[in-house]
């Protein structure tokens, strides 16, 4: 199954280890994991700057989506057959 991360980006559901919320503060280790993902050209920014709202860490890919963790958690377990808020 898919996911939507937003502006017509989409990741397989199996690929998914991490969905994070950017609307608060982050650990060190999560900036640690960005910044090696941009380091390695797989930080993938998917809309504008200052509308980032998640943070998705997949096995090879790290996308930050302006769509927000709280709705992307709901895609995630909709598509497990689940309806968790």
């Amino acid at each position: 199954m898919f996911i939507h991360l937003g502006n017509e980006v989409v990741i397989l559901r199996e690929h998914l280890i991490m969905i994070i919320n950017l609307e608060r503060n982050i650990s060190q280790e999560i900036k640690d994991i960005i910044k090696l993902a941009e380091d390695k050209g797989q930080l993938h920014r998917i809309g504008s700057r200052g509308k980032e709202k998640a943070v998705v860490i997949c096995i090879n890919q790290v996308y930050i989506s302006p769509i927000t963790s709280r709705t992307l958690h709901k895609r995630a377990h909709y598509q497990l057959g689940r309806s968790e808020d």
